[in-house]
């Protein structure tokens, strides 16, 4: 079979016969692309503001992240539908409806993004009042996020392209575009953060800049590269540039579940701060850590959901269901056994980690006690999250979406408000218990997409069910 990788992209190469290495030569890029999408910046961006030891801005940095974590899940969301489209017509062999669809799908992420932007500028007060911000803090979140929300609108363009790489396989190019958008935002954020070389000291409102920049030159890059690459010749040869009103509403309503899916967790941490701010002084900076930490943990797990995306996408269009379900086996596996060893490292290690962004001993013991708690109830979140990936694959978007809704309305909030109400619960066990009420929230929802997945993909379900392209409607 030949290795629609980088079959169309000027290298043509053998597949691999071992699927092992398939997955980890996809997987080893995509893990150091969500390194650099999900963890590294932001990391960055709590010492670099922790380090003007200016407590407000590290409040307000902690409030806003939340924020900028919901709308970089719901980008991700044009990403899946695009690969997953491309991906089924790369596996089909009909390049020229894939480049096709790269194209319009360009135009609907400005519409998703351009929404996020509205959503920002007239819901910046109301999450600020809602979350309990304080009024010291209320100035320096609300300019942070206005100037990020045009990142967002280049991060929905940037996941767009992002998708058509994946959709044919190629993890390299993202890899790539994700280096230079953080090379771009590390230079940029320490420069207007602290005011070197000349550039005025702009502190936090310095950070947002340098995160337009980032997914600015990135954008320009995978443009560049599809413009002046052999990709153009494969996929984009005889396509026209014009607006196709089916093509982007295809790629919107797939999109559209996604997004409110993974906004689903992002709400649920929002709704965890709310609760979380009354309990300490330093309860909010002690959560803020413990997630970063767990975001580093999940850099692999993102790279693998992705993985199994692009394997079963391909495998749908090759018409082939029982690699897809081996696929999925071993993407799973490949998850858990990474994240074990990186959860064991982590609690092992846990006091000295929290130090490096608690330089002042304000909330050290307190994250590394809850922080050593939760970490193994992070693999039952693994294993979601591979689930999820596979059905949306499929074209099941909306049970995702509806199965996340229902446990976190119906089981998770009532949880969370009765433990709020209970008396004489010191700080720290209480952050542990709705932490310990979020991951048994995650665990309902992973076994209820294992009994999906599982449907769809047992081998006495594939040798009796015709294959179909994702149901996009």
């Amino acid at each position: 079979m030949k290795n629609k990788i980088f079959a169309h992209d000027g290298l043509a190469q053998q597949e691999t016969q071992e699927p092992w290495l398939n997955i980890i030569r996809l997987a080893l890029p995509e893990t150091i692309s969500a390194m650099l999408l999900v963890f590294l910046p932001i990391a960055f961006d709590l010492y670099f503001v922790s380090s003007l030891k200016h407590t407000i801005s590290y409040q307000a940095l902690g409030i806003s992240t939340n924020v900028l974590h919901l709308l970089l899940k719901t980008s991700e969301a044009i990403s899946i539908s695009v690969s997953t489209k491309i991906g089924f017509y790369n596996g089909a062999e009909n390049y020229k409806m894939a480049g096709h669809f790269i194209i319009n799908s360009l135009f609907a992420a400005i519409i998703l993004g351009s929404l996020q932007i509205i959503l920002i500028l007239l819901g910046v007060n109301l999450y600020l009042s809602w979350i309990g911000a304080s009024l010291a803090i209320v100035p320096f979140a609300r300019s942070f996020l206005q100037i990020q929300s045009i990142a967002i609108l280049f991060s929905f363009i940037f996941m767009s392209l992002i998708g058509f790489f994946r959709g044919i396989k190629n993890t390299f190019v993202p890899l790539c575009a994700n280096i230079l958008g953080v090379v771009v935002f590390l230079l940029f954020d320490y420069i207007l953060i602290f005011g070197k070389f000349g550039a005025p000291a702009m502190g936090l409102q310095g950070s947002a800049i340098a995160s337009v920049l980032r997914y600015l030159f990135a954008c320009v890059f995978l443009l560049a590269y599809l413009y002046y690459s052999d990709i153009r010749k494969s996929y984009l040869k005889n396509v026209r540039i014009k607006i196709d009103s089916k093509a982007i509403s295809q790629i919107i309503v797939f999109a559209l579940p996604v997004m409110i899916d993974k906004s689903v967790i992002a709400v649920a941490y929002m709704w965890l701060y709310k609760l979380i701010i009354p309990l300490s002084a330093y309860a909010l900076l002690a959560m803020e850590v413990i997630k970063n930490f767990e975001r580093l943990v999940f850099v692999p797990v993102h790279a693998l959901a992705q993985v199994t995306n692009t394997l079963l996408s391909n495998n749908l269009g090759e018409g082939n269901f029982g690699a897809a379900w081996q696929n999925l086996r071993r993407t799973l596996f490949a998850a858990i056994i990474v994240v074990t060893c990186l959860l064991l490292f982590l609690a092992f290690n846990a006091k000295q980690l929290v130090a490096i962004f608690d330089p002042q001993n304000l909330f050290r013991d307190e994250a590394t006690f809850v922080l050593r708690c939760v970490s193994g109830l992070v693999i039952l979140d693994a294993c979601q999250v591979i689930f999820a990936a596979a059905l949306r694959t499929f074209g099941h978007v909306y049970t995702v979406m509806a199965t996340r809704i229902l446990f976190f309305l119906l089981f998770y909030l009532p949880a969370s408000l009765l433990l709020n109400l209970a008396p004489c619960i010191e700080a720290p066990y209480k952050l542990l218990m709705f932490y310990g009420f979020f991951y048994l929230t995650i665990a309902m929802i992973g076994s209820y997409f294992f009994t999906k997945v599982y449907d769809l993909l047992s081998p006495a379900y594939s040798e009796n069910s015709p294959l179909e392209a994702p149901n996009y409607h």
